[in-house]
């Protein structure tokens, strides 16, 4: 039989060694695979490592990355430096304390004042993430995004260390508690949207691109001059699903609503974001309004919608005045409506209808230089009609110059002399000189007799030596008038 015959010594060995081989070979397979996925899962150039937000599983391959390797910038701290600067984590220093993280104001070892973000669970797969966050973060470097300037991860902790932004958030500025504020005015809010269009831009364009995923008025953070730093790339814990869920949840007004569909972040999710921002810089409101309190009247039975479930069909029918924050300065309604438009390109409900955060970025440009250039225009009319209108100032005052000398001169044409005749020796000489001794106006040796009448109105009684006071008609004539005006106006007179 054929199964009785003996195989040859060689074959069985080849045999063996080419299902040793393969076994070898599928092991390698696996270990390669499983390597990799890990690599994916936790190389800096993974947004679930890289802290744009590290808490997330969501996004689309190839759409969160950045950064790698060693940045010389970001300092390391010991633990000891980490405390002195926080003063031991003190309650008085805490700026905030979410569920995940906790935040201090800090002091550097320069004086300057930082923002410290301690992770309140740490694990062995979370201080790898963590390393890898740090190297992310230490690449990023934009005017208008914070800076991550130090870390610790000294007994086991994890510890990032950011410039501090000292004008709080956005949020902050837009709404209550805080509408003692003054209201931003229109050219600030312009160029906060411009420059957060510009930050999300620059994450979007490197390579690989980078989602934020956070992008929100609270996390558009203000320095002292209204100049944007836009946070929230610092979120240190990989949360489980659940939690992510939850932080989702947390993100109503701001989420792309197509994301209950796909469950995928992409590039246009942020791009949604930004325009509920856009909004919120329009209206003041939050990214959930009280219908009750915008709505008057309202018989739609829903308490609360989105601001762009709000403010969207107003736009869109061109109602665009009626969501504009009331507060807000008087503004070029031709801009305003530009505004308003791009805003509703960010929002528009189907993703691949959405503009790319570029396009939007040199909108928001465009914007900012049209109202630069408006306002400009507006100044230099105003400075002409200023100029204007001091010449005619000037021009009625020299006419009212012109006037007044004229008027005087006619005051002095209306001296109405009268001068007796000469006094003869009769009896008529003495009735006239007693008349006159009357009135207190004749003198003894003949002179003439003058009543002086001083404008409509007003008289100066007496005699004048006519032939004495002739020459300084103009200057008595003068002093009486100014004499009589201010008399009036102390209230003095008949």
């Amino acid at each position: 039989m054929l199964d009785q015959i003996p195989l040859p010594d060689g074959l069985i060995v080849l045999i063996i060694t080419t299902a040793v081989l393969f076994l070898v070979l599928v092991i390698l397979v696996v270990v390669y695979c499983a390597t990799r996925r890990r690599a994916v899962r936790t190389t800096p150039l993974d947004g679930k490592a890289t802290g744009i937000h590290s808490d997330s599983d969501d996004e689309e391959e190839g759409e969160v990355g950045g950064g790698g390797g060693k940045h010389p910038a970001v300092e390391q701290w010991t633990w000891e430096e980490v405390e002195a600067a926080t003063e031991g984590f003190s309650e008085e220093r805490t700026i905030e304390d979410a569920g995940h993280s906790a935040v201090f104001r800090a002091v550097g070892r320069n004086g300057e004042e930082l923002a410290v973000k301690r992770a309140k669970r740490v694990s062995v797969e979370g201080q790898h993430l963590f390393r890898n966050q740090v190297d992310f973060l230490g690449g990023i470097h934009h005017a208008s995004i914070v800076s991550l300037l130090a870390y610790s991860d000294d007994n086991g902790e994890q510890v990032l260390v950011f410039e501090f932004v000292p004008n709080g958030s956005l949020a902050d500025w837009l709404r209550p508690p805080h509408v003692s504020k003054p209201p931003l005015t229109f050219a600030q809010r312009l160029d906060i949207g411009a420059e957060v269009a510009r930050a999300i831009k620059y994450l979007h364009c490197k390579t690989p691109p980078v989602l934020h995923r956070d992008i929100k008025s609270d996390t558009v953070l203000l320095d002292n001059d209204f100049k944007v730093k836009l946070g929230g790339l610092g979120v240190l814990k990989h949360l489980p699903g659940e939690a992510m869920r939850l932080r989702m949840q947390r993100k109503r007004g701001y989420l792309d609503p197509e994301y209950f569909q796909s469950f995928r972040i992409t590039s246009k999710c942020d791009v949604y974001s930004f325009g509920v921002v856009l909004l919120e810089l329009i209206t003041a409101k939050p990214p959930i309004v009280d219908e009750k309190d915008v709505v008057m009247g309202s018989r739609t039975g829903k308490r609360f919608v989105t601001l762009v479930q709000w403010a969207l069909p107003k736009i869109k029918d061109g109602q665009f005045t009626d969501i504009v924050d009331e507060r807000l300065e008087p503004y070029p309604a031709s801009l305003m409506e530009i505004f308003c438009g791009i805003a509703a390109e960010c929002v528009t409900p189907q993703r691949r209808h959405r503009p790319d955060i570029d396009v939007v970025a040199f909108w928001m440009d465009e914007l900012v230089k049209k109202d630069a250039a408006s306002r400009e225009s507006l100044s230099r009319f105003v400075r002409a009609v200023s100029v204007e209108e001091e010449a005619e100032v000037e021009k009625v005052e020299g006419e009212e110059g012109v006037g007044k000398e004229e008027r005087e001169g006619e005051e002095r044409k209306e001296v109405v002399v009268v001068v007796s005749d000469e006094a003869d020796n009769g009896e008529k000489s003495g009735d006239g000189s007693e008349e006159g001794q009357k009135d207190g106006a004749a003198p003894r040796d003949g002179a003439p007799l003058a009543a002086v009448s001083v404008g409509p109105g007003g008289a100066v009684g007496g005699a004048v030596d006519v032939r004495a006071a002739e020459p300084d008609i103009g200057t008595s004539g003068g002093a009486t008038a100014d004499t009589s005006a201010t008399a009036a106006a102390a209230g003095v007179g008949a």
